[in-house]
């Protein structure tokens, strides 16, 4: 059974963990820098960055719900790390001054902000010049083991289009981001295929990175729970047949540099 005090940290951050440093190695994050983690959720892509910039940096994560940040603060407390902080923030209207950070990062989140260019345009603001912006989207792979399982059981067509807009391509925020004035850009791609021991671990990730409130969010709510058992059900058949379950994590990254003024 999963019954540790930071269970959903402690499944997750293996795996979206390596996201997080691949995006601060493309951000060249170095030591004693002082890093803004925009949609930090409970953690998992800002206290890996702490090994990176050591005791001298600093890193901020925000994130709009207080229920996420709430357990990002008790992990720093437990691991006794002054260096973190966490806050409750929109993207969209950030509460910091122009030009303090020396990075900003955002893993899997900006595809769930409303307004995109709105805190793309922020981002950028509280961004020092010459420094970098990284941002990870979802690939067209991204928890397709899920995806297909959930459209097949669903069967509506209305499903397969939300799939697509939650799978929006890289050319859409390319373009977004020339319409910001921004030329300079870098764009990356990063895949992993893991195997899951447990459905109750791939339950909880599910929950915690977003593909079951995007599935269960169009449905009434009156059939939510009896849909998501349907779903776990057919994962426990799979992992009967192949003792574990399979699940990709694919990544396009979005690097680029503030112009020096």
């Amino acid at each position: 059974m999963l019954n540790d005090k930071f269970v959903e940290y402690l499944t997750t951050e293996p795996l979206f963990g390596p996201y997080s440093i691949w995006l601060a190695e493309l951000c060249k994050i170095t030591n004693g820098m002082h890093v803004l983690d925009v949609g930090c959720g409970i953690g998992v892509s800002t206290f890996p960055l702490l090994d990176i910039i050591g005791p001298k940096g600093k890193i901020a994560g925000v994130d709009i719900s207080l229920h996420l940040i709430s357990q990002a603060l008790k992990r720093a407390v437990y691991l006794q790390v002054p260096n973190a902080s966490f806050s409750v923030c929109n993207a969209e209207k950030l509460d910091f001054p122009d030009s303090i950070f020396n990075s900003v990062v955002s893993s899997f989140v900006i595809n769930q902000v409303s307004d995109k260019s709105q805190a793309l345009s922020e981002m950028i603001r509280v961004l020092k010049p010459g420094g970098y912006l990284g941002f990870t989207i979802p690939g067209l792979d991204h928890f397709k083991e899920f995806f297909n399982i959930a459209a097949s059981i669903l069967k509506e067509e209305s499903f397969y289009r939300q799939k697509n807009k939650l799978q929006t391509g890289s050319d859409t925020y390319q373009a977004l981001l020339r319409s910001l004035g921004i030329v300079d850009l870098q764009v990356y791609s990063k895949i992993a295929s893991v195997n899951i021991s447990t459905t109750e671990e791939y339950d909880v990730i599910l929950k915690t990175r977003g593909p079951q409130n995007a599935v269960l969010s169009r449905l009434p709510e009156n059939r939510r729970a009896a849909i998501w058992q349907e779903i776990l059900d057919e994962f426990n058949e799979k992992l009967k047949k192949d003792q574990y379950l399979h699940l990709t994590i694919s990544a396009h990254g979005f690097v680029l540099r503030k112009p020096f003024m």
